[in-house]
């Protein structure tokens, strides 16, 4: 895994857990850059905006949400 995707993952993993926290309105762009030791700039450079950003981690968060139910998936043949 290149740098450049842990510190996208990290940015997404840090900020869908404020949004569970502090809820949408509440998110600090600082508070999520400093979790992998970057700067708000990078986040633009990454997502565009505050908006972007939050709109690719509700589609992380569900991607992964996904992929957990799907390993989670029970065939009749298991029982």
């Amino acid at each position: 895994m290149s740098k450049a995707v842990s510190i996208r993952e990290m940015l997404l993993d840090q900020t869908v857990a404020m949004i569970a926290e502090r809820g949408l309105e509440k998110i600090s762009l600082r508070v999520i850059a400093s979790q992998p030791g970057c700067s708000t700039a990078i986040i633009f450079q990454q997502f565009q905006s505050k908006a972007g950003l939050i709109a690719h981690a509700l589609e992380y968060a569900l991607a992964k949400d996904d992929a957990l139910h799907c390993s989670l998936t029970v065939t009749s043949g298991d029982w």
